[in-house]
C-alpha cells in the first residue's frame, strides 16, 4: 500500500514538475547588442476557437532598427526548445525572422511538453522608439485605463529613442477615441525634464501626447492635417513612433506636444466642444455658454466654451494666484465676458458690437483665415464645436485672440461619416465630405453653429482668408508629396500596428470605410476610392485613398482661391 502512495506521489510530483517547466511567458530581453532597451514580451493573441476551446498564436513585435539575429529568446520554466532540430536553452534561442513563423517545440529532458508557432513582426526603421515602464506599485495600468474620467494616473521611467526619462505623469486622454479602444489607448506623459522629441520641430516640453489613431486606419489623417497647420503657423509639428507598455507592444501613435504646453503665465487656452464637463468643485475645467452661440437640443453640452488651461499670472488678477476653485471660477468669469463680447461682434453683421469695436478688435484675424482654411481643407466634421482651440497669450488691449492649435483631424479627408447639418444643404449630400472638390464651411446647416462660418459672412474676412491662401499656396500644392513621405515612413509600423491592434467596434470604428472601389466626381476632380474593409489587409489602399482626397482638394483649391495675376 504504501509503496503504491509512493508511487502515486512520484507521478503527481512528475507531474507537477512538467506542468512547471511548460512556458507560461516568453520576452526577449534588453541589450546592447540588439538596440533594443527595454524587455519585449511575447504576445498571446486568441487566433480562433470558442469559449470552450481557444486557440492562439505567438507573437514578437520588434522596433524597426533592432539587430535581430541579436536577438534570443528567453522564457519561464525549466525546459528546452527545439528549433529545427537543434536544442536550445533559455536566453539562447534565435527569433524567427521578420515576417516569418518558427515552431518551437519545448522539452524537459526528452519528455515533450507543448509546441508554439511563433511569428516576428519589426516596425519601421525611420521612427522613434518608446518604451514605457510603469511602476504598478505606485499605480496600475488597469486602473489608469479603465478610468473614463483620466483621473487616475501612473508613473516610472520612459526610454525615448534610446535615453532614458523619470515618467512623473501618464494618464488617459480623450473622449471618443478613449471609449471607442479596448487595447490601444490615448494617453499624455509629463517627464521630469524639458525635451525635444526626436523627430518634431518644437520648444522643448515636458509634456507629451500620444495619440492612438483607433477611429483612422491610415494612421495618417492627424498628422498630415496636423501638418498643414504647423506650416500655417496654428499647430504643432509631430511625427510618429511605436510604443511598448511594461513588455507588451501598444500600437504606432502619433506624437505631438501637449496641446497646452506653452500657455504663457498671463495667457489662457480654450476650447469650443461638445463634451459636458465635470464641475470645477469636481475637479473638472471651468466650462460656460456664449450667448447667440446655438446649442444641440439633442446635446445638451454642445458648443460649451471650455478653459483648459490659465497662466499663473492671469490668476493672480483675480485671486492669489494658485490654482483654486474661486481663482479659477473668477478667471474664468473674466474670460467669459470677454469673449462674449468678441463674439458679439462676429456675429453682428457689421462686424461691430454694442461698445463700437469690431471683431478684428479680439481675435487674430490672420490666424481665423489660415484656420478657415485648414478645416475647409480637410472637410473637418468638428469644424462646428469639437476639439476647436484658440488661445491668448496676455491681458493687454493689444492681446488678441489666436486661432489654434488644430486639433481632431481623424475624421476628415475622405471620412465616410456624413451629416446633412455638415458638408451639405437643404438636405443634398451636395457638400459631400467624401470628395476634395467643392466647398464645405459655407454648407454646414441646420442646427449647427461654426463660428467660422459666421466669419464668413464678413467681406473682409474672407479676402484675407484668400490672402493668406496665396501666402501659403506652395504649403496647399506640396502636400501630396508630404502624404508620400509620410506613408513610406510609417509603412511597416502601420503594418505591424494592425496585427496587433484589434479594430474598435461601434459608430466610429473606421471612419474611412468604403465596401468598393468608388468613384467620385467628373473630369479634373474625379476620384476613385479603393475598398478599405480589413485594416490588417488594406492599409495600402486607406492611404492611397487619402493620397486620393488630398491630391484632388490641393487641385479644387488652387483653381478656386489663387488670386489672379
Amino acid at each position: 500500500m504504501i509503496t503504491v502512495l509512493l508511487a502515486i506521489l512520484l507521478i503527481l510530483l512528475a507531474l507537477l514538475i512538467c506542468f512547471a517547466s511548460v512556458p507560461s511567458s516568453m520576452w526577449v530581453a534588453s541589450s546592447d547588442e540588439s538596440g533594443i532597451p527595454a524587455r519585449i514580451d511575447v504576445f498571446k493573441a486568441r487566433s480562433g476557437g470558442n469559449r470552450f476551446f481557444s486557440t492562439y498564436t505567438y507573437q514578437l513585435y520588434l522596433p524597426g532598427d533592432a539587430v535581430t539575429e541579436n536577438c534570443f529568446l528567453s522564457w519561464n520554466g525549466l525546459a528546452s526548445a527545439t528549433v529545427n532540430g537543434v536544442r536550445y536553452t533559455n536566453g539562447k534561442c534565435p527569433i524567427p525572422a521578420r515576417g516569418t513563423e518558427t515552431v518551437y517545440s519545448f522539452k524537459l529532458g526528452w519528455l515533450p511538453l507543448s509546441t508554439y508557432t511563433l511569428v516576428t513582426y519589426q516596425g519601421s526603421a525611420e521612427l522613434p522608439c518608446v518604451f514605457i515602464e510603469i511602476d504598478e506599485h505606485l499605480g496600475t495600468i488597469g486602473s489608469m485605463d479603465n478610468d473614463p474620467d483620466h483621473n487616475t494616473t501612473c508613473s516610472g521611467r520612459i526610454n525615448i529613442d534610446g535615453i532614458w526619462y523619470t515618467l512623473s505623469k501618464m494618464k488617459g486622454r480623450g473622449n471618443v477615441s478613449w471609449s471607442s479602444s479596448k487595447d490601444k489607448k490615448p494617453y499624455n506623459i509629463t517627464l521630469d525634464k524639458k525635451i525635444c522629441f526626436p523627430g518634431i520641430d518644437s520648444k522643448k516640453t515636458e509634456k507629451w501626447s500620444l495619440l492612438a489613431e483607433v477611429n483612422d486606419h491610415s494612421l495618417l489623417s492627424n498628422r498630415v492635417g496636423f501638418h498643414l497647420a504647423y506650416e500655417l503657423n496654428i499647430g504643432q509639428d509631430t511625427t510618429s513612433s511605436d510604443v511598448w507598455m511594461n513588455g507588451e507592444y501598444q500600437g504606432c501613435y502619433t506624437v505631438t506636444p501637449k496641446m497646452d504646453s506653452f500657455v504663457p503665465k498671463n495667457g489662457f487656452l480654450i476650447e469650443q466642444d461638445n463634451h459636458l464637463e465635470p464641475s470645477v468643485e469636481d475637479g473638472g475645467n471651468p466650462q460656460f455658454l456664449l450667448d447667440g452661440l446655438k446649442e444641440d437640443d439633442q446635446k445638451p453640452a454642445y458648443n460649451r466654451i471650455t478653459v483648459k488651461k490659465m497662466g499663473g499670472d492671469l490668476l493672480r488678477k483675480y485671486g492669489s494666484g494658485d490654482m483654486s476653485i474661486e481663482n479659477k471660477k473668477a478667471a474664468a468669469d473674466a474670460i467669459r465676458v470677454w469673449l462674449q463680447d468678441a463674439w458679439d461682434a462676429i456675429r453682428s453683421d457689421n462686424g461691430y458690437n454694442s461698445k463700437g469695436l469690431h471683431y478684428s478688435d479680439y481675435i487674430d484675424v490672420e490666424s481665423f483665415a489660415r484656420m478657415y482654411l485648414v478645416h475647409e481643407y480637410v472637410k473637418n466634421y468638428d469644424v462646428c464645436a469639437g476639439s476647436i482651440f484658440f488661445h491668448r497669450d496676455g491681458q493687454s488691449n493689444s492681446d488678441k485672440l489666436i486661432a489654434g492649435p488644430i486639433w481632431d483631424l481623424d475624421n476628415a479627408m475622405g471620412a465616410t461619416c456624413q451629416s446633412k447639418d455638415i458638408g451639405a444643404a437643404d438636405d443634398r449630400i451636395t457638400g459631400d465630405r467624401r470628395s476634395g472638390a467643392g466647398e464645405f464651411i459655407s454648407l454646414v446647416g441646420g442646427n449647427k453653429t461654426s463660428i467660422l462660418k459666421t466669419l464668413s459672412k464678413h467681406e473682409d474676412f474672407m479676402e484675407e482668408v484668400y490672402r493668406q491662401y496665396n501666402n501659403y499656396r506652395c504649403v496647399f500644392e506640396d502636400l501630396p508629396v508630404t502624404v508620400d513621405q509620410m506613408a513610406g515612413e510609417i509603412a511597416e509600423s502601420a503594418k505591424m500596428n494592425h496585427y496587433k491592434v484589434d479594430d474598435i467596434e461601434g459608430k466610429y470604428k473606421n471612419l474611412h470605410k468604403y465596401f468598393e472601389k468608388t468613384k467620385l466626381g467628373t473630369d479634373r476632380y474625379q476620384q476613385v476610392y479603393l475598398a478599405t474593409t480589413d485594416s490588417r489587409t488594406d492599409w495600402a489602399n486607406y492611404t492611397e485613398n487619402l493620397r486620393t482626397y488630398v491630391r484632388t482638394r490641393s487641385l479644387w483649391f488652387s483653381d478656386h482661391y489663387t488670386a489672379d495675376d
